[in-house]
């Protein structure tokens, strides 16, 4: 499997150096893989709970294309069965940078034997794997046959919206079952980076980029935020708060507490917020600051305010309510991360 580390050279290390620069970088894109680069993927494997060792490997690579994919998204998002090996458009393939990922296209008689069966276990799953891995067809089919099987398998399992604690035991489930890689890499890259209860995304306000993690809180309405910023390419924490949710069938609130740092922790001000509001097939938000948060709106952001507003991703979800209640924040009101 490729990897890119210190010392490459190419137009691979300059799609690499483009990808850095969209999540908030600013790397010459010579494609040289220097000191500045690997310390610059050190950077976002840190933030991104990856092993931080300035290689490139495949998890990089896709973490580094999901975060990228978040910062230009598309509203016509797949389906999360019909996710690519990289849960990414083909538009973003370049063959230097990908060559590993290429799969075989398959036809509905090539799935035959497994797209009409459910599985409740990854027991029942593996058993079924190890017939298809006798498949009498050639190398390259039966691969991206098996790599389908994969990724049904563990979403037939573990459904579209995972726990936190079932995604953190995922985690380690494909370091002992290993017929599940590499897609079970992608799945869980999925869960952790876009799924209802585990999701990251990130907006450039100005020079800086403003990264951010939202994660749930076990069987509750609340979510905890997490927001860094990448100055002179090295990211830093600037805002850490909680959300609270209200859904109805008309409409889903998001307050989202101001959070203030004391010099030795962070702490919730529910006085000062960002309220937000989604209605049942509203294309938009509707959002108010209360409290000393208010006093720090600046609309200097260059967004119009439809744009700023505008729901960033298709549906009536929880999700999307916090991401685009996030994305005002950031956008104006990024006074109070600090």
């Amino acid at each position: 499997m490729a990897r890119l580390e210190q010392g490459k050279k190419g137009r691979a290390v300059v799609k690499l150096q483009k990808l850095l620069n969209k999540v908030g970088y600013t790397l010459p894109e010579n494609g040289v893989f220097d000191d500045a680069v690997s310390k610059a993927v050190k950077d976002f494997q840190t933030q991104n709970s990856l092993p931080a060792d300035g290689e490139v490997d495949r998890d990089t690579k896709m973490m580094l294309k999901r975060m990228r994919k978040e910062v230009k998204r598309d509203t016509n998002l797949m389906p999360i069965p019909e996710l690519t090996p990289l849960g990414l458009e083909a538009a973003l393939d370049e063959p230097e940078f990908d060559d590993e990922f290429t799969l075989q296209p398959l036809t509905a008689k090539d799935l035959d034997s497994f797209a009409g069966k459910k599985f409740k276990t990854l027991g029942e799953a593996k058993t079924h794997y190890t017939l298809l891995e006798n498949l009498d067809v050639p190398e390259a089919k039966r691969a991206s046959v098996l790599a389908t099987f994969r990724k049904k398998a563990l979403l037939d399992v573990y459904g579209e919206a995972p726990s936190v604690a079932d995604i953190d035991k995922l985690r380690d489930l494909i370091f002992v079952e290993k017929w599940l890689l590499p897609e079970g890499n992608d799945v869980f890259m999925y869960y952790m980076t876009d799924s209802p209860n585990y999701f990251k995304g990130g907006h450039q306000r100005g020079t800086t980029y403003f990264g951010y993690t939202v994660t749930r809180r076990p069987n509750a309405d609340i979510y905890d935020l997490k927001v860094h910023a990448v100055r002179n390419n090295a990211s830093f924490l600037v805002y850490v708060t909680s959300i609270n949710v209200v859904k109805s069938a008309t409409a889903i609130s998001a307050e989202i507490y101001q959070g203030k740092y004391d010099g030795t922790r962070w702490n919730t001000d529910k006085a000062s917020a960002l309220k937000a509001n989604l209605e049942n097939g509203k294309a938009a938000i509707t959002y108010a600051a209360t409290g000393t948060l208010a006093a720090l709106k600046d609309t200097a952001h260059g967004q119009p305010a439809a744009q700023l507003s505008a729901i960033e991703e298709k549906g009536f979800t929880v999700k999307n309510t916090i991401k685009t209640a996030i994305k005002a924040l950031i956008l104006e009101y990024y006074k109070a991360m600090r």
